[in-house]
């Protein structure tokens, strides 16, 4: 600030007075300090505030039924006081638990298959100006109690497709669902084992029947028999105890030539997510490319 004075003597002082919002200013002659003028101005200070920005340690989280996990937001800019809102869009996957910089998140225990999934969002607010950052956020993922089934297992060219592995990986799906064993006397029934494709056939080689109830035992001894090219597709149900599991088993034969067929076998089991009200199918599929001989593809 530039202060300009005149006439008086040649020889003037300045002084300056700088309060609180204002400056003010007296110029008077050296030789009649009685010869003064003053000028004063209001001054007005603004603070400059860098915007409030928030910024999370996870942005992606994945965690099964009945886990847990923490999840903190640092905050910059503004005056340094900040309060933090929380929200979820899906507590009956998740639930938060505390407040502040530093969150837990508590996934559903009773989760039984399947993934879901929620988003976490938090924003700031400086509580000096009551300015809010925008939101940032963490998405959680909640897997069931489910595991990769890989069918595996191979079958000889020429020979059918053992159903061990698949009865295997459904034995598993079972004890995940229901916390115990299936039992080898539990009953299987199958809505359309036999197709166009192909045919489930038992130890003996007889054909499988709709409707009909065979033990677990029997069913893992079971051989899929490729027909022709096609799907073949069958649902079927797992009873032990009270406890019932439904799924479907599926076959994908194609022809690479006139003899040879390729497997694509799958299982899927359905286990259910109580939340969601409906059942969620884990489709659980690997291929093999080996030959089945001395079958005559149409």
């Amino acid at each position: 600030m530039d202060i300009g004075a005149s006439g008086g003597a040649s020889n003037t002082v300045y002084a300056r007075d700088a309060g609180e919002g204002s400056v003010k200013c007296t110029v008077s002659d050296e030789n009649d300090p009685d010869n003064r003028d003053e000028v004063s101005w209001d001054v007005s200070v603004t603070k400059s505030e860098k915007p409030v920005t928030v910024k999370l340690d996870k942005t992606k989280l994945t965690l099964g039924a009945g886990e847990s996990a923490s999840l903190t937001v640092s905050a910059s800019g503004g005056s340094g006081n900040y309060e933090y809102k929380w929200s979820c869009g899906d507590t009956d996957i998740i639930t938060l638990e505390g407040s502040g910089a530093s969150i837990r998140i508590e996934a559903a225990s009773d989760v039984k298959g399947g993934s879901s999934t929620a988003r976490v969002s938090v924003s700031a607010t400086d509580t000096d100006t009551n300015t809010e950052s925008r939101a940032v956020y963490c998405t959680v993922t909640v897997k069931g109690l489910e595991t990769s089934f890989d069918v595996s297992g191979s079958a000889a060219a020429g020979t059918p497709y053992a159903m061990s592995a698949m009865a295997a990986n459904i034995s598993k799906a079972f004890s995940q669902r229901f916390g115990r064993s299936i039992s080898d006397s539990a009953s299987v029934r199958f809505d359309a084992p036999g197709g166009a494709a192909g045919t489930l056939r038992l130890k003996s080689g007889d054909a499988a029947g709709a409707g009909s109830e065979y033990t677990f035992a029997q069913f893992k001894a079971m051989s899929f028999y490729a027909n022709k090219r096609g799907t073949f597709s069958t649902g079927y149900s797992v009873t032990d105890g009270e406890d019932v599991m439904p799924g479907t088993i599926t076959f994908v034969c194609s022809a690479k030539d006139g003899t040879d067929c390729t497997y694509d076998p799958q299982v899927t089991v359905t286990m259910g997510v109580k939340y969601h009200g409906t059942g969620i199918s884990n489709a659980i599929s690997k291929k093999w490319k080996r030959p089945f001989r001395g079958i005559t593809i149409s």
